[in-house]
């Protein structure tokens, strides 16, 4: 009888162990699929926009071509100081649309004889012809035979290679630039950088800093072979008008407003009202609207080239009182377009103040602006 339960009770295990192993699934190994590629993304750093101001940019500008103005002063004798200054002012540091799309760095337009490749912008003329570079090593380089290269420019290398002020008030007599200021913005951005100092790495000397020059300047005081001495035209100025507290540089901005002779404007007063110090986010656009100015009148009183301002900036800002009645009458060769330029007005305004229905002007004609 027990050997019968024994018996029964291993029957019934091995009957349950089976059923067990029936119910476990079977799963298949796991296999790699084939010509895979696992692919992942890129990490893309974090960056942080940080606004440089205009100092920077120009320090910068600076540091990343001095060698090159130095090496180009070995080789054609034009001053390291000048080559960076025209560049800093001519492409806004290397910032301006000529400069940044066509490598163009001295504002050097076609003229004849030139082969390479050209680009169109507006200057003075609409749409002139500009030379265009393959990088901006070659705009030095071409910078360099261009004043070698041109008559006008050749009593220059008889100057001084040590005296930036010559060459400065040099090239303006040259024809190089039209603006007035020309040659006191290249002095001020060699005595703001110290450029005098690579003239002096280049001659193996020490390179002072020199005086500035305010008003029109000998440019070759020693005759050399008998050659007469070439000096800067003096033409006559208007009588100063002096204001307490006003700096000499918005002493001359005035002369020049009251000395303009192609703008015909009514009975114009200004009186100089204060110094402004540019604080972090001011435009000239923020700054005219809460002085109730124009800012073409704060960039000619400054002698500004550009919108460009810099922390701690100085700015003089005059208010001005102009009668709604500023007439200029049209003379040979002006143009909507040229007259938009030189009295700082929209050709759309200048066509609604005056009912213009075309672009045409008669001479003689008084337009309102």
């Amino acid at each position: 009888m027990k050997n019968k339960i024994l018996l029964l009770m291993i029957t019934i295990l091995s009957l349950t162990a089976c059923k067990t192993r029936k119910n476990i699934p079977k799963t298949k190994p796991k296999t790699k699929p084939k010509n895979t590629t696992v692919v992942t993304k890129p990490v893309t750093p974090k960056t942080t926009s940080v606004s440089k101001t205009v100092y920077e940019y120009q320090a910068d500008y600076v540091e990343q071509y001095k060698e090159i103005a130095m090496r180009e002063m070995r080789e054609y004798g034009i001053p390291a100081s000048i080559t960076l200054a025209q560049g800093l002012l001519e492409s806004g540091a290397g910032r301006s649309q000529l400069s940044r799309q066509s490598n163009n760095h001295f504002g050097i337009k076609c003229h004849k004889g030139w082969e390479g490749k050209s680009v169109n912008y507006d200057d003075d003329k609409p749409q002139e012809c500009f030379r265009k570079y393959k990088n901006p090593e070659a705009s030095f380089i071409d910078h360099s035979k261009f004043l070698t290269g041109k008559k006008r420019y050749a009593f220059l290398f008889d100057l001084p290679k040590d005296n930036y002020t010559k060459w400065a008030f040099g090239l303006k007599k040259a024809g190089y630039a039209t603006s007035p200021t020309y040659p006191k913005q290249l002095i001020k951005l060699i005595k703001r950088y110290n450029l005098y100092q690579y003239d002096g790495l280049v001659l193996g000397k020490k390179v002072k800093k020199q005086e500035e020059v305010i008003s029109t300047v000998s440019i070759n005081k020693q005759q050399t072979n008998n050659k007469p001495k070439p000096v800067i035209d003096k033409k006559p100025t208007p009588k100063k008008v002096k204001e307490k507290g006003v700096s000499e540089v918005a002493s001359n901005a005035l002369e020049n407003l009251l000395a303009d002779e192609e703008v015909e404007d009514t009975k114009t007063t200004i009186n100089f009202k204060h110094i402004h110090i540019v604080s972090a986010g001011e435009t000239l656009y923020s700054i005219a609207k809460e002085n109730e100015l124009t800012v073409a009148a704060i960039k000619q009183l400054n002698n500004l080239e550009s919108n460009d301002l810099a922390l701690g900036q100085k700015l003089v800002l005059a208010k001005e009182k102009i009668k709604k009645t500023a007439t200029y009458t049209v003379k040979k060769g002006d143009t909507l377009y040229s007259l938009s330029k030189k009295l700082n007005v929209s050709i759309a305004d200048l066509k609604t103040k005056n009912n213009l229905k075309s672009n045409d002007l008669s001479l003689g004609q008084e337009l309102k602006y």
